[in-house]
């Protein structure tokens, strides 16, 4: 893209942020609707700030904007649950967000060329980033707008009930060999670089995602409860959340399943990829299958040589946790990625149907905790043995 796409880019998901946050009303607009997600306010607000840390402060030297809304909306510095207190009120917070962001434009098209932020004007780079992470920002809205649909829900009624289906797979056998995996052309966040040769042996992955029908008949199984299926780890979990379905899943007063999106409840489609599942179900789930879940190299591997259809139905869990590539350099921060090799988060692939397209590529790498499960995630399996 020119540096005129980028910017013209940028203003759209600008709009999009707004749009998002503006179908939250009143106290909603500060409410914590999940523990593992923030007030929508909050991600507005903080979608400006990181804007204006960017073009303002680090590309033009000026910290008036940014050094005084930094305790309230940099992560690390404030925690999920007290982040909905320190929001301004609602019609504040749009109109200062929607002027901010046209300002924010127009500076970030006249950025003057200083030496030591040379490395931030190259290829467009400040543009790229904010666009991918306001992308990020949207999806993780999507999901509170799931969160609070679930808790504000109304009745409803399955109007087509779901039925469990056979879980019988299409398999797609990839050949063992030295497989190129990682960043390529354009963008990347630095957790996705460098590119680098992988060896990998011989193995089949499931052509498809699991979908709803094969997910009930996990669940109709006794799936969730049998220990035997599920890691020390998992079962504990399951046990002490009395967890007994996907995050979403619900049944009606007739006793049949329904589903939560950020629109509200509707009619689970059984051929649709299932979401709503942490790792440790996704696990339970394989080894109920007789498979296990793909490394995220076998993942990336298969994607890239056009063996998986149906990607970006839902983000699919792989085996492993999260980890830096040989020779990682951090960039733009420390932060972004370093704090999340830590052997606790594991490593999502794919896209959903909330992503933007600009995060649905082969190298991009998404990561939660084994218990999150609010996020849009299912999985695709491989065969084991």
């Amino acid at each position: 893209m020119t540096a005129i796409d980028q910017t013209t880019s940028l203003a759209d998901l600008q709009r999009k942020l707004l749009a998002e946050a503006a179908t939250f009303d009143g106290e909603q607009f500060r409410t914590q609707y999940h523990p593992l997600l923030s007030p929508i306010g909050w991600h507005l607000r903080h979608c400006v700030f990181v804007e204006a840390l960017w073009i303002r402060e680090r590309l033009r030297g000026d910290a008036s904007m940014t050094a005084p809304l930094v305790e309230e909306c940099l992560p690390e510095r404030a925690p999920k649950s007290t982040r909905g207190r320190t929001l301004p009120d609602r019609a504040a917070l749009l109109e200062w967000a929607e002027t901010v962001m046209a300002e924010n434009l127009d500076l970030l098209a006249d950025a003057p060329a200083r030496a030591r932020t040379a490395w931030l004007r190259r290829d467009d780079y400040v543009s790229h980033f904010l666009i991918h992470h306001h992308a990020q920002h949207l999806e993780t809205i999507r999901m509170a707008r799931t969160a609070r649909a679930i808790t504000d829900a109304a009745p409803f009624v399955a109007v087509r009930p779901l039925v469990a289906g056979d879980p019988a797979w299409a398999w797609r056998e990839i050949s063992g060999s030295a497989h190129r995996i990682g960043a390529g052309e354009g963008f990347a966040f630095d957790n996705e670089a460098p590119a680098h040769t992988v060896a990998l042996a011989a193995f089949a992955i499931a052509a498809t995602p699991v979908d709803n029908a094969h997910f009930l008949a996990f669940i109709d199984d006794g799936g969730y409860r049998t220990p035997s299926l599920w890691s020390p780890s998992g079962w504990q979990w399951r046990h002490s959340e009395k967890i007994a379905h996907p995050y979403g899943w619900r049944r009606d007063a007739a006793g049949e399943w329904f589903g939560f999106g950020p629109s509200g409840p509707h009619d689970l489609d059984p051929a649709a990829a299932v979401f709503g599942l942490c790792h440790h179900e996704a696990a339970a789930f394989a080894t109920w299958a007789g498979a296990v879940l793909p490394h995220e190299n076998q993942w990336e591997v298969a994607a890239r040589t056009g063996a998986l259809s149906r990607i970006g139905e839902g983000w699919e869990w792989c085996a492993n946790t999260f980890h830096p590539y040989p020779g990682f350099r951090f960039k733009p921060y420390r932060e972004y990625s370093m704090p999340w090799f830590d052997d606790q988060h594991y490593v999502m692939r794919g896209a959903s149907r909330h992503t933007e397209p600009m995060i649905a590529r082969p190298s991009f790498r998404n990561y939660y905790l084994a218990e999150a499960r609010h996020q849009f995630a299912g999985l695709r399996l491989v065969k084991s043995g």
